[in-house]
């Protein structure tokens, strides 16, 4: 069997595999679990979710790591090793010849660190590399006329980056990126949980306080959610309820980086090309981009329209696997 062209989202917080022919087959955490061997020398145990529910939880000797930071590769050998897991997951068989392979990027990464992408995704088994940045896959993803002379506006939202876009004419226009997502929501709320209730949660208990009354507006509906942790004065475990109110104040700083990002990024789009967006808006793709209420805080910052994506967690990698099609006619992506 002739071997299948595949798609890779290879992002902080998750992995997302696409594969011709089946769409997006493996929706992974991004984290590798490691312990010594008795030589002291290091290895991998487990990969994805399985190293996840280690995170917080790892006895002496064994570290749940995270080897994708702020959307580019921090450790090469578990970046690695997390590939090759994943791409034997889809493995079925003999394949013939290694596949076309397209890798998401965030927008703007030196060559140095694109060049370590592509290295490690060959190592890994694949044939021919191609690079598309996050937001121009988004925007492929979701269904946007990105091939067209009028301008189209995605803001990516993912687990370390937030990647922001003016796409015309198949390229990025204009682009900003920034360390301002997913994660530093949840480091956000950590802290307040800390600083107002004296209490330590991890990772976990903030994604859950994200997602069930965290909001991106000063003046939510009202809710409550328990979290549990560890008491910061006496060390003894209990819980505390967080009420939406507070979720918004403690994401407030984080929204407020986005927004203005956006702002900037309209602030440096040609005219004629803004003009277009006031028919169009600003898509908005990504897990952070679920955040309750950011549509809201983007509208009423910016005066223009804002849609969901229609698959939020999965139009990147969609739309990079679409790409595979037409990479090879662009001189922009040639294969590497």
């Amino acid at each position: 069997m002739r071997a299948p062209d595949i798609a890779i989202d290879l992002g902080t917080a998750n992995t997302l595999v696409w594969v011709k022919g089946e769409g997006v087959v493996i929706q992974e955490p991004s984290v590798v679990a490691v312990g010594t061997d008795s030589q002291g020398r290091r290895r991998v145990l487990s990969v994805g979710a399985e190293a996840y529910r280690m995170l917080g939880r790892t006895p002496s000797g064994i570290t749940a790591m995270r080897p994708i930071q702020d959307g580019v590769i921090a450790d090469d050998s578990l970046a690695l090793e997390l590939l090759k897991n994943l791409v034997g997951q889809i493995r079925r068989g003999l394949w013939i010849g290694r596949p076309r392979v397209a890798v998401c990027i965030p927008a703007r990464i030196s060559q140095l660190v694109e060049r370590a992408m592509v290295s490690t995704t060959k190592a890994a088994g694949a044939g021919n590399v191609y690079l598309i940045e996050e937001p121009l896959a988004a925007a492929i993803g979701a269904g946007l006329p990105v091939a067209m002379a009028g301008a189209s506006m995605v803001v990516d939202i993912g687990g370390g980056t937030t990647d922001i876009a003016v796409i015309t004419l198949g390229d990025i226009a204009v682009s900003t990126s920034l360390n301002w997502a997913g994660d530093a929501m949840d480091r956000a709320l950590i802290e307040y949980v800390r600083g107002h209730h004296d209490l330590i949660i991890g990772p976990a208990s903030a994604e859950r306080l994200k997602k069930e009354v965290g909001w991106a507006i000063p003046d939510p509906p009202s809710g409550v959610l328990d979290v549990r942790g560890r008491c910061a004065l006496t060390g003894i475990p209990r819980s505390a309820s967080i009420s939406s109110l507070e979720a918004a104040a403690a994401l407030g700083p984080v929204i407020e980086r986005i927004c203005a990002a956006v702002a900037e990024t309209l602030a440096e789009t040609p005219p004629e090309l803004s003009a277009d967006l006031l028919d169009r808006g600003i898509v908005l793709a990504g897990g952070g981009s679920l955040l309750q209420g950011l549509d809201t805080a983007l509208r009423e910052r910016t005066d223009l329209p804002v849609f969901r994506a229609e698959n939020p967690h999965t139009c990147v990698v969609e739309g990079a696997g679409r790409f595979i099609e037409f990479a090879e006619q662009l001189d922009r992506r040639a294969a590497l």
